[in-house]
């Protein structure tokens, strides 16, 4: 009985000796986890570990390569992916630190979300010549990819797709082309771009602070810029919008520091929040086709020196011209009827504008500290519709003389005017209506012509 319990305690241990030595052998080298056809995961081996970077070549007969397969692995510096292979999985490569160059066979068409997400060592990439589309994040801060070509299967690059990949100089874009995602080129250092006439549409923030971009082409078939496409964009200096194009979005080429020449197409409808704020534009003329300028459109154009507004327009937003230092003269189209608040303020030098009489509403300092207001044109046509004008210069308003064709003077034009003191009427007014001159505390006397009658 005893010899029988050593016998079974001594094929125990060398069972458990041998898993350990087993266990040990198959640590050594790494290996692939391959279930159906499916690379699942790789197992780094302590050899591995010792070498500190590895070439893989990863087995014949498998078909794809599974999702994260070899997320985080900072080993591996090659992979040499077999013909078979049809897909490979999302941020099947993510943070692979080390990976320095693939070939990604004709078998794959498409790259999905997060691919190289982050191989921050990745320099060289040659794509299938058969992919149709490169998804979301997929080169996501590649820092050292310098030069790509795209495929001329490529029919969509997703979001953030190429995002902070901060050493892109050169990229040819597909012929196939249709979508470029939002961000998908940010804060990269591409020079140039041409966009193909394929492109049907650029998203959001898509060229979003390229600071080294110099020039751009883009399709004339295209409708939209959206908001921020080119917000950023230091180095650019002229660009020429699409003839069909309908719409510049929000902030479209907001701090473009260098931006001096823009033409506008004839079928231009809209021309967003922000768009050409902080650019050197100096001169600019937009087509009678545009309906809307948005809020604060040209603000801070200090080197704008001309400006035509189209005759479509029937409001002046917010801030629109605010602080255009260089701008000497403007002429507001008939049919305008609100001047919104702060739209011309701080136009230092501002000094002629021409105002007509459809305007009903002046939003607050809409032209303070311009030379204009120093020297208010209130004897002119109009003067009912100036009134909030009027009083933004009450400070320098003492001696008046009112247009001699002005026959009728609207209630409460001249009310608070403290510093009045004269005023002289034309002899035709027939109406002067009540509270017009309403603490008009220093003005003693005022002659009232014969032909008033209320």
């Amino acid at each position: 009985m005893l010899t029988k319990n050593l016998k079974d305690k001594s094929v125990f241990i060398i069972f458990i000796m041998f898993s350990i030595i087993l266990s040990i052998v198959v640590d050594l080298k790494g290996h692939f986890v391959i279930k159906e056809g499916v690379v699942v995961n790789y197992r780094v081996g302590i050899m591995d570990r010792i070498k500190g970077e590895i070439a893989i070549t990863i087995p014949e007969g498998v078909t794809a390569i599974g999702d994260y397969a070899f997320a985080n692995n900072k080993i591996i510096n090659t992979i040499v992916i077999p013909s078979g292979v049809e897909e490979i999985g999302k941020f099947s490569f993510m943070n692979c630190s080390n990976l320095k160059e693939i070939s990604i066979p004709h078998s794959v068409e498409y790259m999905k979300e997060g691919t190289f997400y982050k191989c921050t060592n990745l320099e060289n990439i040659n794509l299938s010549s058969s992919i149709k589309s490169i998804e979301n994040e997929t080169f996501l801060g590649c820092d050292r990819l310098q030069i790509i070509e795209l495929p001329d299967t490529l029919e969509q690059i997703g979001d953030k797709a190429f995002y902070e990949c901060t050493s892109l100089e050169n990229i040819k874009f597909s012929p196939s082309l249709k979508r470029i995602g939002k961000f998908s080129f940010s804060n990269t250092k591409l020079k140039e771009v041409n966009i193909p006439s394929s492109v049907e549409m650029i998203k959001e923030s898509a060229f979003y602070e390229c600071t080294s971009l110099e020039s751009i082409n883009l399709p004339s078939e295209m409708k939209i810029i959206e908001n921020k496409t080119f917000s950023n964009c230091d180095k650019l200096k002229f660009v020429k919008l699409p003839d069909l194009l309908e719409q510049v979005g929000d902030y479209a080429f907001y701090n473009c520091k260098s931006l001096e020449g823009i033409v506008f197409p004839d079928l231009l409808k809209s021309i967003g929040v922000f768009s050409f704020s902080n650019t050197k534009l100096k001169n600019i003329i937009i087509p009678d086709s545009v309906m809307e300028i948005r809020t604060s459109a040209f603000r801070e154009c200090v080197e704008l020196g001309e400006i035509k507004l189209p005759d479509s327009l029937k409001t002046i937003e917010e801030e629109i011209l605010y602080n255009c230092s260089s701008l000497k003269e403007i002429e507001i189209p008939e049919g305008i009827k609100e001047i919104g608040t702060l739209a011309f303020y701080d136009c230092v030098n501002l000094e002629n504008i021409i105002v007509p009489n459809s305007v009903e509403k002046f939003g607050s300092n809409c032209f303070s500290e311009t030379k204009w207001i120093e020297n208010i044109p209130v004897n002119e046509d109009g003067l009912k519709i100036y009134r909030d004008i009027l009083l933004e210069a009450t400070d320098i308003q003492e001696n008046l003389v009112i247009n001699p064709n002005i026959n009728f003077i609207v209630g409460g034009v001249f009310q608070d005017f403290e510093k009045l003191e004269s005023i002289v009427l034309p002899n035709n007014i027939k109406c002067i209506e009540e509270y017009t001159f309403q603490n008009c505390i220093n003005l003693e006397s005022i002659e009232i012509p014969s032909g008033v009658n209320g």
